[in-house]
């Protein structure tokens, strides 16, 4: 996944608030049914430092997350919060503040890719504009994002959301994961699990390498998976070699013989009725039970969702796949 990182850290500017304390300094997470213990601010500067209730809990232009958390602590609660959403929360505690609320907080947390502020004394309609606003923003960076599902929602941007997904890249004598390469002879047996009844997909293929290659490696899990939604899957799959006793080559060969072009983003990534790249269904798959009548309005709208999550500038910066020359944004 090294290329995808090298990719965000280039094209991606970090959104979030400079003065926001650095995850490895100050833990987010507190300990509850405690007496408050000054000593675990005690290297932070922030505007309720040396507060004691919440009747005195001043908020301000200058509060920050070490605030936040201290008004948390005051409450007798936990939270913790994706980095990215810290701008939202501060927000949201004074737009609070100015609307009369007391302070009284019960709950702050993620849950489903969503903020979510508990206060009974607080205006309703200001809680909603953040939780609707956190759906999106990226829980990483604080920028423009949307909901995604891997093995949970959550929200993030396309770049992030492509780190996240992984990269399977097939290189002379094996394939590289990441920043690990196994070359086939490494690879004692593979297999198809996770069966997806709706797609007639499996959701991954677990992979058991030799105990001293995975010492070796530093692997955490023997065997280990390679979902899907892995850039490169389709490739990686035409290429195994065809001699593991337990890999089902027939399920390879119906679904994974050749990639097709997209239609909506123009890439060769197109199996069994899905785009690997843009991940959009086709429209002979999606018009079993579309709600558009026409296979140009599902193009539109299907294009219009990849241009407005940056897809093409990122599946460019990759080079991942072959992109048809004749391919047009409707």
């Amino acid at each position: 996944m090294a290329k995808d990182k090298k990719l965000v850290d280039k094209v991606y500017v970090n959104d979030v608030e400079a003065d926001l304390v650095a995850d490895e300094q100050f833990s987010i997470e507190n300990n509850t049914g405690n007496d408050l213990v000054e000593d675990r601010f005690k290297d932070f500067e922030f505007v309720n430092k040396h507060t004691k209730t919440l009747k005195e809990f001043i908020v301000n232009d200058e509060i920050n997350i070490v605030d936040i958390n201290k008004l948390a602590e005051l409450n007798g609660i936990s939270f913790f919060i994706p980095i990215g959403w810290r701008s939202l929360l501060i927000s949201l505690v004074k737009e609070l503040d100015e609307s009369g609320w007391d302070r009284e907080v019960s709950c702050i947390k993620e849950k489903f890719a969503q903020l979510r502020f508990h206060a009974d004394q607080a205006d309703e309609d200001i809680i909603e504009k953040y939780e609707q606003l956190s759906e999106i923003t990226c829980e990483t960076c604080g920028g423009k994002g949307k909901i995604r599902y891997d093995t949970w929602n959550y929200v993030a941007c396309r770049a992030h959301y492509l780190e996240n997904r992984g990269l399977v890249l097939v290189e002379a004598g094996g394939f590289r994961i990441s920043e690990t390469y196994f070359q086939w002879s490494d690879v004692v047996s593979m297999e198809f699990e996770g069966l997806d009844l709706k797609e007639d997909f499996h959701r991954y293929l677990k992979i058991k390498v030799k105990n001293e290659v995975q010492i070796q490696c530093n692997l955490a899990y023997n065997p280990f998976n390679i979902y899907k939604e892995s850039i490169g899957y389709g490739e990686f799959l035409k290429q195994i070699p065809g001699n593991y006793r337990e890999l089902n080559y027939e399920y390879i060969n119906r679904y994974y013989s050749e990639a097709a072009y997209c239609e909506i983003c123009g890439y060769k990534a197109v199996y069994n009725q899905q785009c690997e790249c843009c991940e959009a269904e086709t429209w002979l798959s999606y018009s079993k039970g579309s709600v558009y009548r026409e296979k140009v309005e599902y193009l539109t709208y299907a294009q219009g969702n990849w241009v407005k999550d940056n897809g093409e500038f990122y599946a460019s910066k990759q080079d991942q796949y072959p992109k048809n020359p004749d391919h047009r944004i409707l």
